[in-house]
């Protein structure tokens, strides 16, 4: 990755920051749909691959929003690869567009992203 390669060696690293919760299933709720995670049946904890779906079937998230609008896969690796992938490109686009205008030096650039996930050791190759 490249682009945000750059933006961790131009930049400075923030390793603490904070969501609407303090575990991952709301915060990805909240992201994947827009809508306010605790409106939900979940009020607490996380979800693991034992509980029912949080979505609801039929729900827009981002995903589905960007298949109604053709967007396909490019990766070969899946989604996981794809979203690499495409992350990547807009951090590249972004930076681009700062040194372009000649504000780079003057913009708060912020980059998130998520440590892993809820593991059970069930049939999950566990890699750190």
């Amino acid at each position: 990755m490249p682009h945000v390669d750059r933006l961790a060696l131009e930049g400075m690293r923030f390793t603490n920051a904070h969501t609407p919760s303090a575990v991952c299933t709301p915060t990805r709720y909240g992201i994947l749909t827009g809508r306010y995670c605790w409106r939900t049946r979940l009020k607490y904890r996380v979800l693991d691959r034992f509980d029912p779906p949080l979505i609801e079937e039929g729900q827009l998230t981002v995903p589905s929003f960007l298949k109604q609008r053709g967007y396909r896969g490019l990766s070969g690796a899946g989604s996981y690869g794809d979203f690499v992938i495409e992350t990547d490109a807009f951090v590249g686009a972004v930076l681009d567009a700062l040194d372009r205008t000649n504000i780079t030096d003057n913009t708060l650039v912020m980059f998130t992203s998520r440590n892993g996930r809820l593991y059970h050791g069930m049939g999950c190759d566990r890699k750190r």
